[in-house]
């Protein structure tokens, strides 16, 4: 009944925010009610079985906002997605990524820090500028919150997803 509302209220973009699963199951049902509209939201559309539904051209102008995508073309990722490809026979997913950032982040602050001793590696922490896969540098404000302007924008056309960088230093 829901999709069946959507569909009748024509709308210019369809805003979601679903997990994996979730997301390539109303992709499917979406192309069952004959809808048009683009999704807009989370970047699930970089999964392996969504790439075959990007294919229908169901789904050309819909987009995500994302912190990693493994096409993007800088040196770093480059290396990053084949090393990543090798070991683990896939292309790497946006959690796989962070959590390499995050590892390579503290290793960072340690190597720094001299020590694995807590307040070592947090004064480190503070004063780091670690220049991540994407080529942006990784710091900390002063709420301790990572600052990493890198924000690539996923774009379906012609069936396949795109990458756009909108921002970056």
């Amino acid at each position: 009944a829901f999709l069946a509302k959507v569909r009748a209220s024509k709308p210019d973009a369809i805003a979601v925010y679903l997990l994996d699963q979730q997301m390539l199951n109303l992709m499917k049902q979406y192309m069952q009610f004959g809808l048009n509209a683009p999704f807009i939201g989370r970047p699930v559309m970089v999964t392996p079985a969504a790439a075959e539904l990007l294919k229908t051209r169901k789904f050309e102008g819909s987009w995500a906002v994302a912190q990693y995508f493994e096409s993007y073309n800088v040196p770093g990722n480059v290396a990053f997605a084949k090393a990543y490809k090798a070991r683990f026979g896939e292309n790497p997913h946006y959690v796989g990524y962070g959590v390499y950032e995050g590892i390579m982040v503290a290793a960072d602050a340690m190597r720094r820090a001299g020590s694995t001793d807590p307040e070592a590696v947090r004064k480190a922490l503070a004063a780091t500028n670690y220049k991540g896969l994407l080529g942006d540098t990784l710091s900390f404000n002063q709420f301790n919150q990572p600052a990493n302007s890198t924000v690539l924008r996923l774009i379906v056309k012609n069936g396949v997803l795109q990458v756009e960088r909108i921002a970056g230093n």
